[in-house]
């Protein structure tokens, strides 16, 4: 088979169909091959076809399905739809946001592919069709993740996927074939689908937007939040879907889309045979309007026109309802129509959303989203895409949604423009006043609750916002003032605001960054690897940390690309998310040509105990910055059963590491309590702070960070050595700067001085000094004065300076308050060496 993949890729034999651009079909055309070159392939989000992968496309659609390799995300084996995308203009980028596409027999059991055959290119038939057989394999993650091989039996059995793309057609049809020579079972046979949650968002018939009510349906998709294209798993006509007595345990692990057949006994006599269609469409109902069209049954038109004060509206979002049922979405076209089909005789009604994700980000018109894990070729037509800009998918912005008693009319929006004079990246926040109630079945969930937020990479941006009242905030983190103000946007209105935002404080030599982020590789992460970076530049970061769950992703290429090299620096990293010892992240790291950037695969693994799970990490990426994450929630010491100076649970703790978060979205009170501990006992630790933020706003990115020492460049052995020598001061608003580095070990008694920074909208209350995490002196006036504290200790001690404030941080976090605290110094008082003040931790549970 690896020399048919070869052959295939070089294209040197007539025996095996290869796909190059002088092959795509036209109109009324349709092929299947292996992809011959990364021109063909197509970009978005999620994607990551490669040549050597089979492609399957007419005139209409095109998916590609994972050849005899591992690809990233969770599910590594091959024969299932890696990406998905309409035919586009070639002016126009690809817009796949499929994660993971593949099929399920029973319980977490999966297609290990070992034949690949192209069984009619569809040139003569005008049919492609493509086969993918081999045995059944186990769901890795699930077994891996539950730390139990024996979750799911090994069985006899034998999967054949048979793929099928007619001409003119908006669906494959796909069919799933199980044999054995031996076994009797009952099996449910089903897709999952994970669709990045930047991009899309699930959409079930009968329940729309919300999570799925556990009934029958006839499809279920994902429709893209940006009018990308909505794609999904459809039963055949006459059949019904549902989630299946797996689906709660799947969705548990990951947000998916699910839809499985009812269960059937396997014998060696009685294959179980599954058929259904996979859809992709400009919109949703495009799909149902072609599932309609093929069941034969008695249809309806449900049409009309979505208008506002200022004409009609292309691009908005129709929900059309059957028995006040969510039952498709469709989209307006340059005249602001739409129409859907929808069973005859049955009641209908419709609504209008031009909401919009309620995100500005300073990209030219049409610009494509990037994926670490796209072909080189399609990355590069990605890049290009943000300088020269692309033809744009209409999506109506910032026009409300209809009522009840006027369905189809939005509103006419604003223009609001922002400049700052320095021209450096900025965010700007727009929160309104009033918000009207909505159906979340229909209407779109902004991506920051209901406010607008955008990110400025050169001094300058534009958002679209409904007509109200708002707050207006500009601000570029803590380390800047900020700007406030009320803002009234008429209708039609296009209002222009020229602001400053002077830097309050800079500390020489050191760089704040945020180890702790994560963007669209994340299954759970909530906002594109470009709005990431744009975020992070525009919240005054120096340091952006990709830690994705389980992916080494490397943003650099992105950061040149978005011409943000001059204000970030972006560190290649990785969040080992083991979800029974413990959450890690591993930095810095090279990103390698392997599977998930070569991230270490911890549910591929046999793991005795933390300490060889550690150890195991160690030997995976020498050299890296081990960080427990969130360690007393779902971490490493939550698992361990950590309670003062006791560990519980042995077997699931490890000393094997350099830094811990003692700051995760917004939380330090029992992170730091448990710092505190492990600090008196002898652990040499780095305190960490993070926002651990998912989407655009989640964690207070910007406001949860970490100074570290670095000097007056960047490297990546520079950053590892000054984590290991714990240079760091954890920040939550402000910052602190001390004469003695924190981290270093001094010997005898010596005078600290203490010198606080902050903007003026960062209220502080006091500064602290800490003996061994006992509060030994504190000062409450000229705080932004030099303060001194004498470290003189009787014996060996650990000190630390803490600031707090009691005041909100408003404008910008009104919900939080200030504080700030310092990697510990140690005196060592005779100079015979460092001794703890409390004996090692207690490992046998008392």
């Amino acid at each position: 088979m690896l020399s048919l993949l070869f052959l295939a890729c070089s294209g040197d034999t007539p025996d095996v169909p290869t796909l190059t651009a002088a092959d795509l079909p036209g109109s009324g055309e349709t092929r299947a091959g292996f992809v011959g070159d990364d021109s063909i392939l197509f970009g978005g989000i999620s994607a990551e076809g490669q040549v050597g992968d089979l492609m399957l496309v007419n005139d209409r659609v095109r998916f590609v399905v994972q050849g005899v390799r591992d690809s990233g995300f969770y599910l590594r084996q091959g024969g299932g739809v890696l990406d998905a995308d309409v035919r586009r203009p070639d002016d126009q980028p690809g817009r796949d946001f499929v994660d993971d596409w593949a099929t399920m027999v029973g319980f977490g059991r999966l297609l290990e592919p070992e034949n690949v055959t192209v069984l009619d290119d569809g040139s003569s038939s005008g049919v492609a069709s493509v086969r993918i057989e081999g045995p059944s394999s186990p769901m890795e993650f699930i077994t891996g993740a539950l730390e139990s091989d024996g979750l799911i039996p090994a069985m006899d059995l034998w999967i054949t996927m048979d793929y099928a793309l007619p001409v003119d057609s908006w669906f494959m049809e796909v069919t799933t074939t199980v044999t054995t020579t031996s076994e009797t079972a009952a099996f449910e046979v089903g897709d999952l689908i994970n669709g990045s949650m930047d991009a899309a968002d699930a959409w079930v018939q009968h329940d729309g937007l919300q999570e799925p009510g556990g009934g029958a349906f006839e499809w279920t998709t994902f429709v893209g939040r940006r009018n990308e294209s909505a794609l999904g798993v459809f039963a055949m006509p006459g059949n019904t879907l549902g989630l299946g007595t797996v689906g709660g345990v799947l969705t548990s692990l990951v947000e998916m889309g699910l839809g499985s057949q009812e269960s059937e006994t396997l014998t060696p006599d009685s294959p179980i045979v599954h058929t259904r269609l996979y859809g992709i469409g400009p919109d949703l109902a495009t799909l149902t309007d072609a599932w309609l069209d093929r069941s034969g049954l008695a249809t309806e038109v449900a049409s009309g026109t979505v208008s506002a004060p200022d004409g009609v509206v292309a691009g908005a979002r129709v929900n059309v309802l059957v028995d006040e049922a969510p039952y498709t979405m469709a989209l307006t076209d340059s005249e602001g129509h739409f129409s859907a089909k929808v069973p005859a005789g049955r009641s209908v009604s419709v609504l209008a959303d031009g909401r919009g994700p309620g995100v500005a980000l300073d990209l030219p018109e049409g610009a494509g989203s990037w994926s670490s894990y796209a072909a080189s070729g399609v990355q590069d037509r990605v890049a290009a895409s943000y300088s020269q800009g692309a033809r744009p998918i209409a999506a109506a912005q910032a026009r409300g949604f209809g009522t009840t008693e006027d369905p189809l009319t939005l509103l006419e929006p604003a223009l609001v423009t922002i400049r700052v004079a320095d021209g450096r990246p900025f965010e700007v926040r727009l929160e309104p006043w009033d918000v009207p109630s909505r159906d979340s079945r229909l209407v779109l969930e902004r991506a920051s609750d209901d406010r607008i937020i955008g990110w400025s990479r050169d001094g300058e941006l534009r958002l679209m916002a409904e007509p109200g009242t708002y707050t207006l905030i500009v601000h570029r983190g803590p380390r800047f003032e900020a700007w406030s103000q009320t803002l009234i946007v008429p209708a039609g209105s296009r209002p222009t605001l020229e602001i400053e935002l002077a830097e309050a404080w800079d500390i020489e030599d050191w760089w704040y960054g945020d180890p702790h982020m994560h963007g669209a590789p994340s299954g759970d992460g909530g906002i594109s690897m470009e709005g990431r970076l744009l975020s992070a530049a525009g919240l005054g970061l120096d340091l952006h940390f990709g830690t994705d769950h389980d992916h080494v992703a490397n943003y650099r290429p992105l950061l040149t690309a978005l011409a943000l090299d001059d204000w970030l620096t972006s560190v290649v990293a990785d969040e080992v998310s083991s979800v029974t010892r413990g959450h890690m992240n591993l930095y810095p790291l090279e990103a390698k040509e392997e599977a998930n950037g070569g991230a270490f695969a911890w549910w591929t693994k046999d793991i005795a105990d933390t300490d060889a799970y550690m150890a195991a990490l160690r030997e995976h990426h020498p050299g890296a910055i081990i960080q427990s994450n969130h360690p007393l929630d779902s971490g490493m010491a939550e698992f361990a059963d950590w309670s003062l100076g006791v560990i519980g649970k042995p077997d699931r703790w490890s000393e094997n590491f350099d830094a811990m978060e003692v700051l995760n979205d917004d939380a330090h009170d029992r992170y730091y309590e448990l710092f505190v501990d492990l600090t008196n006992r002898g652990l040499y630790i780095t305190p960490i702070g993070v926002s651990d933020s998912h989407r655009h706003t989640s964690g207070n990115p910007g406001l949860n960070g970490t100074l570290i020492k670095l000097g007056d460049s960047y490297s990546d052995g520079g950053l590892a050595d000054a984590l290991r020598q714990g240079h760091t001061v954890v920040s939550h608003g402000v910052g602190l700067e001390l004469s003695i580095d924190p981290g270093s070990t001094i010997t005898g008694s010596s005078e600290l001085t203490v010198q606080l920074y902050r903007a003026s909208w960062a209220g502080v209350d006091s500064l602290t000094l800490w003996r061994d995490g006992e509060a030994v002196d504190s000062v409450s006036e000229d705080l932004d004065e030099p303060q001194s504290f004498s470290l003189d200790p009787e014996v060996d001690a650990w000190y630390a300076v803490t600031a707090e404030g009691s005041t909100g941080l408003a404008p910008v976090w009104p919900n939080e308050t200030a504080w700030a605290v310092t990697s510990p110094i140690r005196v060592d008082v005779d100079g015979d060496g460092w001794t703890p003040p409390l004996p090692s931790l207690s490992l046998d549970g008392r």
